[in-house]
C-alpha cells in the first residue's frame, strides 16, 4: 500500500506520463511515457475532487517499493500477468 508522506510532492497540475513536468511525487524522477503513475488526489470537506485538489503521483520504481507492483509495470495481481507458459501444467510435477 503507498499513502503520501509528509516529504513527498504533492501538484496542482497533471501532466500525462513521459511529458517532461510529470514527476513522481516521492523520488522527483520523471515519469516515463510507458509507465502506468498511480494518481491520488486530495478532496475537499464532501470528499470529492475539485478544482482545489492536489496530485500524488507514483512511477513504477516507487510503487514496486511499496510492494504495489512487480517492477515492470504489470501488478502481479492482474489478469494476464503470468505468461501462460507458468500457467499451464506440468505433468511431471502433478499440477
Amino acid at each position: 500500500m503507498i499513502q503520501p508522506l509528509p516529504t513527498d510532492t504533492s501538484y496542482r497540475h497533471s501532466p500525462d506520463a513521459g511529458d517532461p513536468d510529470c514527476l513522481c511525487s516521492r523520488c522527483a524522477g520523471r515519469i516515463l511515457e510507458h509507465e502506468g503513475p498511480l494518481r491520488m488526489y486530495t478532496t475537499n470537506g464532501a470528499g470529492e475532487v475539485d478544482e482545489n485538489s492536489e496530485e500524488y503521483r507514483y512511477c513504477e520504481k516507487c510503487m514496486a517499493a511499496c510492494g504495489i507492483i512487480s517492477y515492470g509495470g504489470i501488478p502481479e495481481w492482474a489478469p494476464g500477468s503470468h505468461e501462460i507458459e507458468d500457467l499451464e501444467e506440468d505433468p511431471e510435477e502433478g499440477l
